[in-house]
């Protein structure tokens, strides 16, 4: 098998895993909502609060892209655009494990599909980008990597100052100071520009051995 009919096949299975993932968490929190007396409407738009779904979306039609064009490197295929997925992924992952996985104990089908969001989808996403093309990406284009959650914190915090909720405590416009809110935000960003400057020097690294075999 080589390299890239397994990487079509890592992008098949990652698109199906996540994609189910991504529904079985809608039906959930339909049932969440419903519960509450809330309609269909309103769990779309809980459902899309969330960074994670938001990212899981994109991870998916990344996958969906690469399996069904293996060979077109523009658009969801670029590799600036799968390097801001896996960076962006990576961190849901990594905010989810150091912040989040403390504060509540899911069980039953909850527990799986949070697995597959937070713990399966960045393991699979990041073997994905290992097996792609490396070395184009540049030290200059490295913001572009950081603009999904600049434009996250921006859309969060206009929902929130909309209908008062917040998705995640770190982001609780109602609860946090405008410093400590500042604050998190710039270590987010912080956390993010750390992984995409590792992310940009292994891409680099990895495109010079490639050429050195």
């Amino acid at each position: 098998m080589n390299r890239q009919t397994l990487t079509r096949m890592l992008a098949g299975f990652g698109a199906a895993l996540v994609s189910a993932a991504l529904v079985g968490q809608f039906w959930l929190l339909c049932g969440v909502i419903a519960g509450q007396g809330g309609t269909m409407v309103s769990a779309v738009w809980r459902f899309l609060g969330f960074f994670t779904i938001l990212t899981n979306i994109l991870v998916a039609l990344t996958f969906t892209h690469a399996a069904l064009r293996p060979q077109r490197r523009t658009g969801l295929g670029s590799a600036r655009f799968e390097a801001m997925v896996a960076v962006s992924i990576m961190l849901v992952g990594m905010v989810y494990t150091a912040v989040l996985r403390a504060l509540w104990q899911p069980t039953g089908a909850q527990k799986w599909v949070d697995a597959g969001l937070h713990d399966l989808a960045p393991i699979l996403f990041v073997a994905f980008w290992l097996l792609r093309p490396h070395g184009s990406l540049r030290w200059r284009q490295m913001p572009l990597l950081l603009v999904w959650a600049l434009l996250y914190c921006i859309y969060a915090l206009s929902r929130g100052a909309a209908d008062g909720w917040y998705p995640y405590p770190f982001l609780d416009a109602t609860k946090l100071s405008s410093a400590h809110l500042m604050f998190n935000i710039i270590v987010l960003i912080g956390a993010f520009a750390g992984v995409s400057a590792a992310l940009t020097a292994l891409d680099q690294w990895l495109g010079r051995a490639g050429r050195h075999n």
